[in-house]
């Protein structure tokens, strides 16, 4: 074998070691943001939006992992399944689905009223787009909410 060939086969196994890692990391970030914020000891507002520093912090804290802005952003710009969202400034980051602590994710997090329905409302089936008893359902995301 060449040195050649084995240079190429060295840099396609460091490659595939990269990527790898880079996968493992954003499988846990999607842990933590979408379920377990304490195990890095951050916090998610309502809107399960998270500072970008301290789950950076966090996450180099927990040990296995490291992390630093151009990779948080690398691995937001190209998860192929598109799990995270930053803000404008990038200093606010959260998953954009699947949370299992309620985040509201409607309008961007910003919805006046969460009670709005979402793009998929059922106003029910009796008289004036409510059902006998007065309940109607709105899609948010995955989650199915049922309003009095």
């Amino acid at each position: 074998m060449s040195e050649i060939t084995k240079s190429v086969k060295t840099q396609e196994r460091m490659h595939a070691s990269a990527l790898r890692k880079l996968k493992k990391t954003s499988k846990f970030i999607s842990l933590i943001l979408r379920h377990k914020p304490d195990a890095i000891d951050i916090t998610l507002d309502e809107h399960g939006w998270a500072d970008v520093q301290e789950l950076i912090d966090g996450i180099n804290r927990s040990g296995g992992h490291e992390l630093d802005m151009d990779l948080l952003e690398e691995i937001v710009r190209t998860d192929e399944k598109q799990r995270y969202s930053f803000n404008e400034d990038h200093t606010l980051i959260r998953a954009n689905q699947g949370h299992s602590r309620g985040a509201d994710h409607e309008a961007g997090g910003n919805r006046a009223d969460p009670r709005e329905p979402g793009p998929f409302h059922s106003g029910g089936c009796g008289a004036g787009g409510e059902d006998p008893a007065g309940y109607s359902l709105a899609w948010y995301g995955r989650e199915v909410r049922l309003f009095h």
